[in-house]
């Protein structure tokens, strides 16, 4: 430590200055006796030869210096929490003091009592106290130091599976996955998606949504899937006006157009003698008439 001064009188010199470099404390239940060795560095000659002195005084209790970082100081939520992120040490004076440490942090309005390898922790920040209570209660105080950790949610992926159906059919029950749900945690998976049954052939997103108490705990992926919708069959019928006619009588073609699952199919149909165009007739409410008197 420091160097402490005395000042020392000898039969040749009338005030001579001298410090001391070595120090012995000799524990008291009330008091300290601190012994001395006086050193004379003054450079007189002749040199002086000092006794020891014994000066009495009282010490109080000594506080350790903790050291705590948690390693590492970031975790992911469902892991537990890892010796090097509850290791502080406790030392006084450059040396190690002996005790013991307990770590808590405030999980919500609780307090946790943290153990390596066994506790987890909610996805958040905290503050990690690390409370040290030392073997040797006479001469030190116990002592209390804080610390970051940071609880990382963990990856959670949704995703929807594919699809496929006719158009004019209900959509399918659409299924999916969840994935990286930590033990304990269960989730319940949804899905939308924009296309209804007379929606157009074509694709359309399937999105997956989910559903959980334990869900701000994660970080959460989402992957969509794909509905696609295939164009449905149509039956055509085709009706004339008379059964026989003579020549030059007019007779009218009918077809009618139906779809194989719902809905009314909409466009043109064309009519031909054999392999001669007669004309071609948009479609309305699914009907198409063609006259002609040839």
């Amino acid at each position: 430590g420091c160097h402490h001064i005395a000042h020392i009188r000898g039969p040749n010199v009338s005030t001579a200055i001298a410090t001391y470099s070595t120090l012995q404390v000799n524990q008291g239940s009330a008091s300290d006796m601190l012994t001395a060795n006086l050193i004379l560095n003054s450079g007189l000659t002749p040199a002086l030869a000092i006794s020891a002195t014994s000066l009495q005084f009282s010490v109080g209790q000594l506080t350790p210096v903790l050291s705590f970082a948690p390693a590492p100081a970031t975790q992911s939520y469902g892991t537990a929490i890892t010796s090097g992120s509850l290791d502080a040490t406790a030392s006084y004076g450059g040396k190690p003091v002996a005790g013991t440490f307990v770590y808590t942090t405030m999980a919500g309005p609780a307090t946790v009592t943290l153990t390596a390898g066994t506790t987890t922790l909610p996805a958040g920040s905290y503050t990690i106290t690390a409370t040290f209570t030392p073997s040797d209660t006479t001469t030190y105080t116990t002592a209390t130091a804080s610390a970051p950790l940071t609880v990382s949610g963990a990856a959670l992926t949704v995703a929807a599976n594919n699809a496929t159906r006719v158009y004019g059919t209900a959509n399918p029950a659409f299924t999916g996955s969840v994935s990286g749900a930590v033990s304990g945690n269960s989730f319940t998976e949804s899905f939308t998606t924009s296309a209804t049954m007379t929606s157009n052939a074509g694709a359309y997103s399937i999105v997956p949504s989910v559903a959980g108490g334990d869900l701000s705990d994660y970080a959460v992926t989402y992957s969509n899937g794909t509905l696609t919708i295939t164009q449905a069959a149509s039956t055509t019928a085709l009706n004339t006006s008379s059964a026989a006619i003579v020549p030059g009588q007019s007779l009218t073609l009918t077809a009618q157009v139906s779809s194989s699952t719902t809905g009314t199919p909409t466009g043109t149909v064309t009519f031909y003698d054999g392999n001669t165009l007669l004309g071609t007739v948009a479609l309305s409410s699914g009907v198409a008439s063609y006259s002609t008197a040839s």
